[in-house]
């Protein structure tokens, strides 16, 4: 049993690392949205893990039909604005790849200093499921942590 400290930590750190594959002001590289492969419309049950830790835990949502990059902005507001890189690869139709090097503004009591570059990878019919796996690794340590694996798996249980 996971305890509740390790699950806000998955939470935490589930937002710090696919905030920089949120919507916005991308490098000329990006994909837009309308480009990008969408996950339907309806409720899905959400899991994540940090470096393979937390699976255990699950929260389910309604979502409304979403470009894949849309599907993983958790948080941070404006940190997708400031992406220096981004680009958006298909490997095939159930397969995907993301890359960002993006700038974190001021949250809080952190300073806007941290440069972290994610490497997602998305598998999945985006329809009945999904997969999601970043890496990450920041230019300084943010909350004792300089690099680390985030999952999420996405599986659709209905309609809301």
């Amino acid at each position: 049993m996971t305890s509740p400290h390790t699950g806000k930590l998955v939470l935490a750190a589930l937002a710090v690392c696919l905030a920089g594959c949120s919507q916005g002001e991308a490098g000329s590289a990006a994909a837009p949205a309308e480009e990008m492969p969408k996950v339907v419309a309806g409720k899905w049950r959400i899991s994540a893990t940090v470096d393979g830790k937390g699976g255990e835990m699950s929260m389910d949502m309604c979502k409304p039909e979403t470009p894949i990059d849309g599907v993983l902005m958790t948080g941070l507001p404006g940190n997708g604005r400031n992406c220096k890189e981004r680009t958006f690869t298909k490997d095939s139709e159930t397969a995907w790849r993301m890359h960002s090097v993006c700038n974190f503004v001021a949250t809080g009591d952190r300073k806007a200093d941290t440069v972290v570059t994610i490497d997602t990878q998305v598998t999945g019919d985006l329809k009945t499921r999904y997969h999601v796996e970043s890496r990450q690794v920041m230019s300084a340590p943010m909350n004792g942590v300089m690099q680390q694996v985030i999952g999420q798996t996405g599986e659709r249980i209905g309609d809301c």
